[in-house]
């Protein structure tokens, strides 16, 4: 993402599960880490932004949308 940005971007943020392997992010952070700042953000964060999502419909916060 950082060539289609062109560079405009101000750090990598590495997220998920992945992120917990450290000899993964220390692997990544040795190619990002030149070039803009690297932010470890371990974690699976997903489903409780899908289960908020469909919260917010439910209780008429916010409208559902469709995709295509």
């Amino acid at each position: 993402m950082y060539f289609a940005a062109k560079g405009d971007i101000d750090g990598i943020l590495i997220t998920g599960g992945i992120a917990y392997s450290k000899y993964f992010t220390n692997l990544l952070k040795e190619y990002i880490d030149p070039i803009k700042l690297a932010i470890i953000y371990p974690g699976e964060d997903e489903m409780q932004a899908l289960v908020d999502g469909a919260l917010r419909v439910l209780n008429h916060k916010e409208t559902a949308r469709v995709y295509e």
